[in-house]
C-alpha cells in the first residue's frame, strides 16, 4: 500500500507519521523498459539511465547514492538511417526520509556523439517505469 506516500507530477512526497518522529528508511526499486529509436552519429551507442533523486523538505534535489543505473548500449536492428533499441534497466537503493521529503523516479537516455532519441509505444507486455518503495526501519 503506499500508507504515507503522496504522488504529485511523478514526485512523491513522504507525509507518513510512523514513527512518530525521526527518520524513516525506505528500500526503493524501480525498473523501466523502454523502446525508441534513434538517429545521428552516435545513435548506435544510446543507454538508458535510471536514478532516484530526493529533496528534503525546503530544500533542492539530489541525487540518491548508489541509485545510478545504465543500461547496456545496443541496438536490436537498423533501418532506414535509423538505430532501434529496447532497453530495461533495474536497480534498488535505500533512502531515509523525514515527513515532506520528496523522492522522484529520473530517466534519460546517453550516448557517446550526437543523436536524436524518439521514443514510441513500448512493447506489448512490457510496462514502462515501476517504482516499489517498501519500508525497512
Amino acid at each position: 500500500p503506499n500508507n504515507g506516500w503522496t504522488e504529485t507530477n511523478s514526485e512523491f512526497e513522504y507525509t507518513g507519521t510512523y514513527p512518530a518522529s525521526g527518520t524513516k528508511t525506505f528500500l526503493v526499486q524501480y525498473t523501466m523498459h523502454l523502446q525508441f529509436y534513434a538517429t545521428g552519429a552516435g545513435a548506435a551507442t544510446v543507454a538508458l539511465v535510471n536514478k532516484i533523486t530526493k529533496k528534503p523538505s525546503g530544500s533542492s534535489y539530489a541525487d540518491v547514492p548508489g541509485s545510478f543505473e545504465i543500461s547496456e548500449v545496443n541496438e536490436y536492428t537498423t533501418g532506414f538511417g535509423a538505430y532501434f533499441h529496447f532497453h530495461s534497466v533495474s536497480g534498488s537503493c535505500i533512502v531515509s526520509v523525514d515527513a515532506g521529503d520528496t523522492i522522484a523516479f529520473n530517466f534519460g537516455t546517453f550516448a557517446w556523439g550526437t543523436y536524436a532519441p524518439v521514443a514510441y509505444a513500448t512493447t506489448a507486455g512490457t510496462e514502462g517505469a515501476t517504482m516499489t518503495i517498501t519500508p525497512i526501519g
